[in-house]
């Protein structure tokens, strides 16, 4: 995780000397809020659910969904690509998770005839993420704070 975060910030920086995250235009700190807010929130969420995972190591089933959950959180990191040769919109990456976790969620309910609480919990975290991504992460407050934070490291 550390070393996502080192490359994260270098990231942040390259862009930024390339002009992409130029501080003082305020669509570039919005452009850079988002990166920054999106990337930490998911390694977080990843995180957590993994942590959920080991701590469920004798509980087959809600093991099983907790790592399952934790690598759908690292998607879209493959999956932007993706849709970026396809042509989708960037929100189409979210439609193929929470296609995945409808996936998951028809399983439990074929399987079990109930959902897992494991389930609902990795898909609130997900619909967590997504919402957070198209509103707080896109907000200009949230852009010029990052920005700021990040310029006095």
């Amino acid at each position: 995780m550390s070393t996502g975060i080192m490359m994260v910030l270098g990231l942040y920086d390259y862009l930024v000397n390339m002009g992409a995250f130029d501080p003082s235009n305020a669509n570039a700190r919005i452009r850079a809020g988002g990166l920054i807010g999106g990337t930490f929130l998911q390694w977080t969420i990843f995180a957590a659910l993994y942590i959920l995972g080991l701590l469920n190591i004798r509980n087959p089933t809600h093991h099983k969904r907790f790592m399952l959950a934790s690598a759908i959180q690292m998607m879209p990191e493959s999956l932007s690509r993706i849709t970026h040769v396809l042509g989708l919109p960037g929100y189409g990456m979210l439609i193929i998770m929470l296609s995945v976790y409808l996936s998951i969620m028809v399983y439990d309910w074929r399987t079990d005839r109930r959902l897992h609480w494991s389930t609902l919990t990795s898909l609130a975290l997900f619909i967590l993420l997504a919402i957070s991504i198209y509103t707080v992460f896109r907000s200009q407050i949230w852009g010029d704070w990052i920005v700021n934070v990040l310029t006095g490291i």
